[in-house]
């Protein structure tokens, strides 16, 4: 009997401890009300992850920067709002491994929607003070004339000069065959 309350006691444990293992932490969230915003906070242990919600129309840009004092931080960049550490995020456009210092530039196309995130998160010790810098810009060259200018250098060009290659072949072919060299008259016969 002693052995089978100390099981249900162990195993009641077990379970109270995983329950308060999966409740989500609380991140502190932060609006990024302007074009350009910066912040410094802390995350660790205690408080693991911060969450920068932002705002960016199709065919802006959203360049964001992290820097780290005392320790390493990862960051996500998260497609909409209100995100967790068990959100989707773009692979390319985050740094999955504990680094000091981060940045990139994330174009927005209409497919991405206008609501985004920046994620700081830090789960062990020591904390880790971050400053965080997002700007939201539209380029001054649209990025469809960037394709426009890229199609006309493999495309067009190449076939501009083939047909340039092509006429002046057929010109050359074209021209009448010219007749042999004239030769000179025969030498006279020497006289006697």
């Amino acid at each position: 009997m002693r052995n089978s309350s100390k099981l249900v006691a162990a195993w009641l444990v077990t379970v109270v401890w995983m329950a308060l293992a999966l409740v989500p932490v609380a991140a502190e969230n932060f609006d990024v009300g302007t074009t350009t915003y910066t912040k410094t906070a802390t995350v660790g242990a205690s408080d693991p992850f911060d969450t920068h919600e932002l705002t960016a129309q199709n065919g802006q840009h959203v360049k964001y920067s992290m820097t780290t004092t005392g320790g390493c931080a990862e960051l996500y960049f998260v497609k909409g709002h209100s995100v967790s550490p068990a959100s989707q995020y773009y692979i390319t456009y985050s740094q999955e491994s504990c680094v000091s210092t981060y940045s990139n530039d994330f174009p927005v196309e209409s497919s991405d929607g206008t609501t985004f995130t920046v994620m700081i998160y830090r789960i062990a010790s020591p904390d880790a003070s971050y400053t965080l810098t997002i700007e939201t810009y539209t380029p001054a060259v649209p990025s469809w004339v960037w394709g426009l200018l890229i199609f006309i250098l493999v495309l067009v060009v190449p076939g501009i000069i083939g047909m340039v290659i092509r006429s002046r072949r057929r010109a050359k072919a074209a021209q009448p065959a010219m007749p042999p060299p004239e030769m000179p008259p025969p030498p006279a016969p020497p006289q006697l």
